[in-house]
């Protein structure tokens, strides 16, 4: 990536633990052909940050972390505060 902006810092279960997640946006990306290891399956799929976050609405993205990262990238799109 050409830009890395910290987004979000997120205490996953702080009542059970101190695992804490730090949200990034990368910016300028280089796609390459992914490298899976023999028992894993990836897809890596290209969309507009728009689609991503409608997908977000809709309710069909639903990991926590996603949602809340999606959501605060958008906030900071609006407010100015990130490159589109």
């Amino acid at each position: 990536a050409e830009r890395w902006t910290e987004v979000l810092q997120m205490d996953l279960s702080n009542s059970a633990s101190d695992e804490q997640a730090i949200i990034f946006v990368a910016q300028g990306l280089t796609f390459h052909e992914p490298e899976p290891d023999h028992d894993e399956e990836l897809e890596q799929r290209k969309l507009p940050f728009e689609e991503l976050y409608q997908m977000v609405l809709r309710g069909e993205v639903r990991d926590s972390l996603t949602v809340a990262a999606v959501l605060k990238v958008k906030l900071m799109l609006l407010e100015g505060k990130l490159p589109g």
